[in-house]
């Protein structure tokens, strides 16, 4: 690995499957940082479609770019992990193939990690916008207070405040993955495994500035993800973790086991009141079997399950449950409101991509 700060210092994970009509857009995102050192590796997932040619035709544009075509479906988190197991830059990022990035990002995650070189990656944040880039709300890391956190201090305020800052606004050093290893393929949600790993192991730098956007969409995994199986795998991922914690932090694992129980179980109230309200009563029903039974939160919303099945959604039944969403909402607090000035602001930096 070179040293010569002239040679591409970062690469840029970008998997891809079936995005044709997004990929240019989230390319462009990339070539228009202000730092220059950079890789973009494309790793399509055997789509079948237009992207290679799309690649293609970048790549004769710009000669930081490279293609590889798996031979066959992999699943999205071992592309992920594919890519990341070619990684030879000091630094690197992951990008989903619908994700933009700020143009500054890289400037701005070097200069901070340059400040900080005990940190192991750096965490901007993320504007969240519609398919047509109209913005929706914002995420800029509220939970820190500060910008530099040792190893699983930042722990505690991000599950208090209920959001993981979004991967691709992250930019990692690659000397991590030698302390933590690569992503979990088994899993869907492997990033947020990969998340808590390098908390728990390593300092970070959270800023509030915006360093990416999140595009929402139906055709985005994160809506396709099988309520059961989302929340089998995060009770994984933070197994892991409070495992970690009461081998290796007995002083400090009581509190934190705490924070990631309470975080979970307010993740899945929130799940299972959106499914019932959406008279999705099956996977509400499964996804149950995961809170903890002898919580009062268990004990309402079994009995709310109950009252649904008997008067399928009354105009009771669902403004009881839009309260207890909206209450939960409230205390997970996962984006802040904004003034019509900042919103026009962040419509701006959406523009700016």
């Amino acid at each position: 690995m070179s040293n010569d700060k002239s040679d591409p210092q970062i690469t840029v994970v970008l998997p891809t499957y079936r995005r044709p009509h997004l990929l240019p857009k989230t390319l462009e995102s990339v070539l228009s940082q202000t730092y220059r050192h950079f890789l973009i590796c494309v790793y399509d997932n055997a789509s079948g479609d237009d992207t290679e040619e799309i690649v293609k035709s970048f790549m004769q544009r710009d000669k930081r770019i490279s293609y590889f075509q798996q031979e066959k479906n992999i699943g999205a988190s071992a592309n992920f992990d594919f890519g990341l197991s070619k990684v030879n830059t000091p630094y690197f990022c992951f990008l989903s193939d619908d994700d933009l990035l700020l143009p500054d990002f890289f400037e701005t995650a070097l200069s901070k990690l340059h400040e900080y070189p005990e940190a192991g990656f750096f965490a901007g944040g993320t504007i969240f916008v519609d398919e047509s880039l109209n913005y929706k709300n914002a995420y800029k890391n509220e939970w820190a207070s500060k910008e530099y956190y040792k190893p699983i201090e930042a722990l505690k305020p991000i599950l208090e405040h209920g959001s993981f800052t979004n991967w691709s606004a992250i930019l990692f050093r690659k000397e991590m993955v030698d302390v933590i290893g690569g992503l979990d393929s088994t899993l869907v949600t492997s990033d947020v495994d990969f998340l808590l790993r390098s908390l728990l192991h390593f300092s970070c730098v959270a800023s509030h500035k915006i360093a990416s956007i999140f595009r929402s969409h139906s055709g985005a995994i994160s809506y396709q993800i099988n309520p059961r199986k989302l929340f089998y795998e995060q009770q994984v991922a933070y197994g892991r973790a409070k495992k970690y914690l009461l081998s290796r932090h007995e002083d400090q694992s009581a509190l934190l086991v705490k924070a990631i129980d309470d975080r979970y179980e307010k993740d899945l109230c929130r799940t299972i009141l959106g499914l019932f309200a959406r008279r999705n009563y099956q996977d509400a029903e499964e996804c149950l079997e995961f809170l903890s039974k002898d919580g009062t939160k268990w004990k309402r919303i079994k009995l709310m399950a109950k009252l649904l099945q008997i008067v399928p959604l009354s105009g009771i039944a669902f403004s009881l449950l839009y309260k207890m969403a909206r209450s939960l909402k409230r205390s997970i607090g996962k984006t802040v409101k904004m003034s019509s000035d900042e919103k026009d602001e962040m419509q701006h930096l959406i523009s700016k991509t």
